[in-house]
């Protein structure tokens, strides 16, 4: 299925941001670029535009799509900021684990922080470490939801989940599998690694639905979508450019494309006929 492409409509919009906070309703939150920054999707799908940068620089960001809060890394510390349409204030969080570089939010509130180099996670709640686990080193991609994660595999990863050696199937081992989508079951207590999805295709970004039904799954120019429960592709929904991001915004919205240096975010709406819209750079710049 090809989704269908919606321009973004800029006239008569205010400006995105004041001192006061962000003025009109926000869709969601995007961080991406060299420009290190937070920004809001001010306004409706079809008639949206990236706000100013809110919150200062930070290393990564990962916004929540359920509150008006985002996990941040900056200076090798891990920061939860809150009221980004306010007047944004931040909280470190101690006894954060060194080297984050994937947050994935969970239903509910939570998320789980990981670095890719050492294979160590963290769940985060409420400003506050609640668990650690050991997953694979050197995962490219991760979503979560309550005890089940999704994850792909690199080239360097290791087949290991906390004591128990991963169990891959006899007929191939993690490498050869490299871009497939694996579930991580009950991570953290004796978890065991599963094959998601074939072989056949490759895997960049992993994200859910806000019911956590279904598994987006996003490569080059196509996003797939599977039933969780029973694995099965429900549909390919196919763009005009290649996804550089995933991730969810709010219901049923997700990003595609963080938008750079006056560039346009892309943002895809699914349903029965998905929705990609194009959001420009706008008034609060």
């Amino acid at each position: 299925m090809r989704a269908l492409v919606a321009a973004a409509i800029l006239a008569a919009l205010a400006p995105a941001a004041e001192d006061s906070g962000i003025r009109g309703p926000v869709s969601g939150f995007v961080f991406g670029g060299p420009s290190g920054e937070i920004r809001p999707i001010v306004g409706r799908p079809g008639a949206a535009y990236l706000g100013a940068a809110v919150g200062g620089k930070f290393d990564l960001a990962a916004p929540s799509p359920e509150a008006d809060a985002a996990l941040t890394v900056r200076g090798g510390e891990l920061w939860l900021v809150r009221n980004l349409e306010g007047a944004p204030a931040g909280q470190r969080i101690e006894r954060a684990l060194a080297g984050i570089d994937r947050i994935a939010w969970s239903r509910g509130g939570a998320a789980l922080v990981y670095s890719s180099a050492s294979g160590r996670a963290q769940r985060v709640q409420d400003g506050e470490i609640t668990a650690d686990f050991e997953l694979p080193a050197g995962l490219n991609a991760l979503a979560v939801d309550g005890a089940r994660l999704f994850v792909t595999f690199g080239e360097a990863s290791q087949a290991r989940v906390g004591e128990n050696e991963a169990r891959v199937g006899e007929e191939a081992s993690v490498g050869e599998n490299e871009g497939r989508v694996w579930e991580i079951e009950d991570f953290g207590r004796g978890s065991a690694l599963l094959p998601f999805t074939g072989g056949s295709g490759g895997a960049g970004r992993l994200e859910l639905s806000a019911d956590g039904r279904r598994l987006l799954v996003a490569e080059g120019r196509t996003v797939a979508v599977y039933d969780v429960q029973s694995r099965s592709l429900l549909e390919r929904i196919e763009l005009d450019f290649e996804a550089s991001a995933l991730r969810r915004l709010r219901d049923n919205l997700f990003l595609l494309n963080a938008g750079s240096e006056g560039q346009p975010a892309y943002v895809l709406e699914t349903g029965a006929e998905p929705l990609v819209y194009f959001v420009p750079s706008g008034g609060g710049e």
